[in-house]
């Protein structure tokens, strides 16, 4: 028989090309399918793929970006650079408190009500006061070149306004820019291109304070504490008699001269034509505060244009803020009508409360500046009555209304909260490098603003009036209080702007530098100011009507103006 090796050959070739793709192609195998506790074989990692692989002389950030029609690569193994600063919000202008905020605007009391002059001049200037032409009290010589009348009336068309009576408040000229301490924390990271993420959170919290008392002479009102215990129960102002030869007009007199006090009205509507203005002669204070929060996150952007020196970047992120400002209005009154006519049988106004000019002099040397209940002179020839110093002054001090109610405290509370939430852009700009940096930032938001005011308060009406008020009872004890609220939704535009100066200062110091805290840290010095618009002030948003027994009490009125605050800071700033 005769075999062919040739086929032989070709059928061991074709077999050897069969098993050996077979061979190649073969992978690992795997787990049997529902083979019990066996594993199945993960395959092989990235890693050990010839692409893509990892290597430990990779960057540590790897970035290709299309710019100017061509392609650009940044590499760099410091990766992202994350950054803490704390500032402090102060002040750095000697004399300034810290951080302020807008000074509050108006005038205290209904803006179409009578001042308190214009109730009792014209009054103080017929009989039996006669204080109109020569200036004395009850009688008698006088060397003052103006009437009484018209020193406290004083020369409008001139510009000249006259000693104070009463004299309403103006928030613009008694308060100044309210001002206090606040914090702020910033966190955040940059990477190797300049893009980056901002964490900021701040706070600060001013407060403004008048007090009518400030601006009595030497002495006035040093002893409140006797006054208040000549005016309680059950012998009001007999209390200080204690048997003395003189009675108790010449214990009680004094206190009674020095202590009331001629600080501010409030003028109110109560419900009649020219209203009236309700006179405060033991305590007259306003407190202003402002407690501002915000939170905000922004996006950074890579830089729009950049040298070696300068760039500017883009920005947008979400902000929160929280406006709360407050108005806190407190008086206290007597109850007493004073005026310097000794004799009893003469008929009175329960509204006069007379004092002498208040020049701050003492000018009957009786060791009272400013005296309440007569007017003080100089001529040492006036006549008339039983008083103190060099003449005989007349005065007489009444208790005119019922003293369970008295002293009398009236107050008013009107607080206004503002929570705005809304997107915002803006552009940071940095000049310098590593060794000095100046770098600022403004930002432009409209953020939605949810407002709420809230008021309460009483005993708010003419003071020296009794009937005006309703008497407590054992079912109300305070039947004179009130509360009232609103709330609206609006849009409200926002700006800020800051610039920043900052240098590693602290790895120049001697000292300084070996701590591993401060040697790589810079010190950051910053002044920030923001402005929002259309926010609910609650110094202008009351709408002062007083007569309790009417049913008339102040109330809401809502009004808006541009709020800002500014701040200078000072702060560390880590860079890790």
């Amino acid at each position: 028989m005769r075999v062919s090796h040739r086929l032989i050959l070709v059928a061991c070739l074709a077999a050897m090309v069969v098993l050996g793709r077979d061979g190649s192609a073969q992978g690992p195998y795997a787990a049997p399918r529902g083979g019990a506790g066996l594993e199945a074989v993960p395959p092989p990692p990235v890693s050990m793929m010839p692409y893509p692989s990892n290597s430990m002389y990779d960057f540590e950030y790897d970035k290709h970006f299309h710019k100017d029609g061509l392609w650009h690569r940044i590499a760099s193994n410091r990766g992202r650079r994350f950054v803490f600063n704390l500032d402090l919000l102060t002040g750095m202008i000697p004399g300034s408190k810290g951080a302020r905020t807008r000074r509050p605007e108006g005038r205290v009391g209904h803006p179409g009500a009578q001042s308190y002059k214009d109730l009792v001049l014209p009054i103080l200037e017929e009989d039996p006061y006669d204080l109109g032409d020569g200036g004395g009290g009850g009688g008698g010589g006088s060397s003052q070149e103006q009437s009484v009348v018209d020193q406290f009336r004083g020369m409008p068309e001139q510009g000249i306004p006259g000693f104070n009576l009463y004299d309403s408040v103006s928030l613009g000229n008694t308060m100044s820019h309210l001002s206090g301490l606040g914090m702020r924390i910033q966190a955040g990271y940059f990477d190797p291109d300049e893009s980056g993420l901002m964490f900021e959170a701040f706070g600060h919290s001013l407060e403004e304070h008048y007090d009518a008392r400030d601006d009595l002479g030497p002495g006035r009102g040093k002893d409140k504490a006797l006054l208040m215990q000549l005016l309680s129960p059950p012998d009001y102002l007999s209390n200080l008699d204690q048997g003395t030869p003189e009675g108790a007009d010449q214990v009680a007199d004094p206190i009674l001269q020095n202590n009331l006090l001629n600080l501010r009205g409030l003028p109110l509507d109560d419900g009649s034509s020219a209203g009236v203005s309700s006179p405060f002669d033991l305590e007259f204070q306003l407190t202003a505060k402002s407690r501002t929060y915000g939170t905000s996150v922004n996006w950074i952007l890579p830089p729009a244009y950049q040298t070696r020196t300068f760039m500017i970047r883009p920005m947008f992120g979400v902000r929160y803020l929280r406006v709360s400002e407050s108005f806190r209005f407190y008086g206290q009154d007597s109850g007493l009508s004073y005026d310097n006519l000794e004799d009893l049988d003469e008929p009175f106004n329960g509204d006069i409360k007379l004092h002498s000019p208040p020049d701050k002099m003492d000018n009957d040397r009786d060791g009272i500046v400013d005296s309440a209940g007569k007017v003080e002179e100089t001529d040492t020839q006036g006549g008339g009555g039983g008083g103190g110093g060099n003449q005989d002054d007349e005065y007489r001090f009444i208790i005119y209304n019922d003293m369970t109610m008295y002293p009398i405290n009236s107050f008013l509370n009107n607080v206004a909260r503002s929570d705005l939430i809304g997107p915002e852009v803006g552009v940071r700009y940095d000049l310098g490098g590593k060794k000095f940096k100046l770098w600022g930032r403004t930002k432009f938001g409209v953020l939605a603003n949810k407002e709420q005011m809230v008021m309460d308060g009483d005993n708010i009406g003419m003071v020296t009036r009794q009937t005006d008020f309703n008497m407590p009872s054992p079912e109300n004890a305070r039947p004179n209080r009130f509360s009232d609220q609103d709330r609206h939704t609006h849009v409200s535009p926002v700006i800020e702007q800051s610039i920043f100066i900052e240098a590693p200062i602290f790895a120049k110091l001697p000292v300084l530098k070996r701590s591993r805290v401060l040697k790589d840290a810079y010190l950051r010095f910053g002044y920030t100011f923001l402005w929002i618009g259309e926010v609910a002030r609650p110094y202008q948003s009351v709408l002062w009507q007083g007569n309790p027994s009417e049913g008339l009490y102040p109330s809401i009125d809502m009004e808006r103006s541009n709020y800002w605050a500014e701040n200078w800071s000072w702060s560390i700033n880590w860079s890790f």
